[in-house]
């Protein structure tokens, strides 16, 4: 189960990462 666990915050952090950098590159973007 802990193993379970670690994959889901895994994916989560993944999830979250790719949400940043896709919202600060929309940011970027809309100011040039």
């Amino acid at each position: 189960l802990s193993q379970f666990n670690s994959v889901i915050n895994d994916t989560f952090y993944q999830i979250k990462i790719y949400r940043l950098t896709v919202f600060t590159d929309n940011q970027v973007r809309s100011q040039e």
